[in-house]
């Protein structure tokens, strides 16, 4: 027998065998809960994929409930974007700006409105949200009723 300190043997063999057997169990232990747990884990671990340039409100390496939203139409409910194009502005007119500035605010209130209305912590593009196993909700409509309130409630 190999003397440790103090003509003691070495007593780390029995803490190590009982550890080999503990490591063993949990390897090869259970496989069918060990599978459903690995199965839930993977299902939980997916991410969405999520475009960073067409996102509207929120994060997209934090997001968890992410929405998406049709821009066109929601952009097209808006009288001071409406203008813009029922009059055919471009940047090169005095009025292009300012209306569209006032068209962005109210599409960022309504969009805003709307995902925190739904528990959404993120809402991009229709389209710039994948993920999968998981239906991302369309927030287009309760962000069109965003911009109706904010039609009536205007002075």
């Amino acid at each position: 027998m190999v003397q440790g300190v103090a003509g003691r043997g070495l007593g780390w063999r029995k803490p190590a065998a009982g550890l080999a057997v503990v490591a063993a169990l949990f390897t090869f232990g259970v496989p069918s809960a060990r599978a459903d747990g690995e199965e839930a884990k993977k299902k939980e671990e997916t991410r969405p994929v999520v475009d960073k340039t067409q996102v509207y409100f929120g994060s997209a390496c934090t997001c968890k409930a992410p929405a998406v939203v049709d821009a066109d139409k929601v952009y097209r409910s808006i009288a001071e974007y409406k203008k813009i194009l029922d009059q055919k502005l471009t940047e090169k007119d005095a009025e292009y700006s300012m209306l569209l500035l006032k068209a962005g605010r109210k599409f960022r209130t309504a969009v805003e409105g709307a995902a925190t209305d739904n528990a959404n912590d993120l809402v991009a593009n229709l389209g710039a949200v994948k993920w999968e196993g998981h239906t991302v909700p369309d927030l287009t409509d309760a962000a069109l009723k965003k911009v109706e309130e904010q039609a009536r409630n205007a002075p």
